[in-house]
């Protein structure tokens, strides 16, 4: 069949095909100069037009935005990157575009998912939180090839420390093909804010590895099979045309050099992981899924001729080999208020060892016996 349209080459998930048309619809109806909330019904009566895909069942009146406490934190957690990440390497609008790109896929999702929302309680600590780490003064530098075609990161440099050269992490940073862009660029900005705003949630000592795990809420079953099964297009330039980025290779990896910043004066040895299980490259769709037009189902039948794809698992959760020390061990060895959570016992052992090394000698605390001889426990 002739490709005479975009998406006539994309992955063979009709689904999938429909869903990021509908997408870009979406982005293209939001005006880039000015921010359009999605539930703006004054907008939308001056500017009628913006119902113009209604009968594709796209238009802004169906898509609100999900009234929900997670989205809130979402939101603040975006708002921190844009303050502490050079928006020279990683353009605000860019970060606008996949923010609502992301809602735009979480206002389907839920529509057909049950989701459970953070608690009132939870949501107060974690955003005091994060207001908190918004007010930080600028905690890195980044430094490399600035243009408005591509920008490159090759050094970042610490608030008061020297320069130190930017490699990426080929195991965790984005890959064009593996991941979906949307979607793992909104996981980018959550693990920054896990980073950077660790010492505002050092207060409380589980308030952190609450702030991950109600913000994994966010990626249902429809998102997280998206986030394995990228949409290719023929014409790759599209995706930089409508996420506002000169290079999306480029502005991904600027991202990826922002998380790593943000885990410079941690305690972590690497930053969150992806809750997915990476080694999965397909997956099964979940049987909650939206409607697909009868003329998308020809296009991918068309071109599924060509090639099947075998069954495989579903995406689960990752199973994390070691739980968070809890509240009641650590005020029973008087360490209330400064405890970490890790992912696994290896790290937390890791994570432990280096903060006694580094610390120790320097800090008249740590000289105590009893306290040192506690943190190697944690570690065991």
């Amino acid at each position: 069949m002739e490709q005479n349209d975009e998406f006539d080459n994309m992955v063979k998930d009709p689904k999938l095909i429909e869903q990021t048309r509908r997408m870009f619809k979406f982005l293209m109806d939001r005006t880039h100069d000015q921010e359009i909330s999605f539930n703006d019904d004054q907008h939308l009566q001056e500017n009628p037009e913006d119902s113009q895909f209604e009968e594709e069942g796209s238009n802004l009146l169906k898509w609100r935005k999900p009234q929900l406490r997670l989205v809130t934190l979402l939101e603040n957690s975006f708002k921190i990157i844009k303050k502490h990440c050079d928006h020279r390497f990683v353009p605000h609008r860019f970060l606008n575009d996949v923010l609502h790109g992301f809602l735009f896929l979480l206002s389907e999702s839920i529509q057909t998912s049950v989701m459970e929302d953070v608690g009132q309680q939870d949501f107060q600590s974690i955003a005091r939180r994060l207001e908190k780490c918004l007010a930080y003064d600028e905690a890195f530098h980044l430094n490399g090839t600035r243009c408005r075609a591509k920008s490159k990161v090759e050094f970042i440099k610490k608030a008061w420390d020297g320069w130190v050269p930017y490699l990426q992490d080929e195991e965790r940073s984005f890959r064009w093909g593996t991941y979906d862009l949307v979607v793992d660029a909104v996981w980018s900005v959550l693990t920054f804010t896990h980073g950077l705003c660790y010492w505002t949630f050092h207060e409380l000592v589980n308030s952190h590895h609450v702030f991950q795990r109600v913000m994994e809420s966010l990626f249902t079953q429809e998102i997280l099979f998206r986030w394995l099964n990228p949409p290719r297009l023929y014409n790759e330039n599209l995706w930089e045309h409508m996420f506002s980025a000169g290079s999306i290779k480029h502005t991904m990896r600027s991202l990826d050099a922002c998380v790593t910043g943000a885990y410079l004066d941690t305690p972590f040895t690497h930053r969150l992981e992806r809750p997915i299980q990476e080694s999965v490259e397909r997956v099964t769709r979940p049987k909650s899924a939206v409607m697909v037009s009868n003329e998308t189902v020809a296009i991918a039948s068309s071109i599924a001729t060509t090639e099947s794809t075998p069954p495989t698992p579903t995406p689960t959760r990752r199973r994390r080999s070691a739980a968070p020390v809890g509240r009641k061990t650590l005020e029973e060895k008087g360490l209330e208020g400064g405890g970490w959570c890790f992912q696994s016992s290896d790290e937390r052992k890791k994570t432990i060892m280096r903060y006694i090394g580094l610390n120790c000698a320097a800090n008249t605390i740590m000289k105590d016996k009893k306290y040192k001889k506690t943190l190697y426990w944690l570690a065991e």
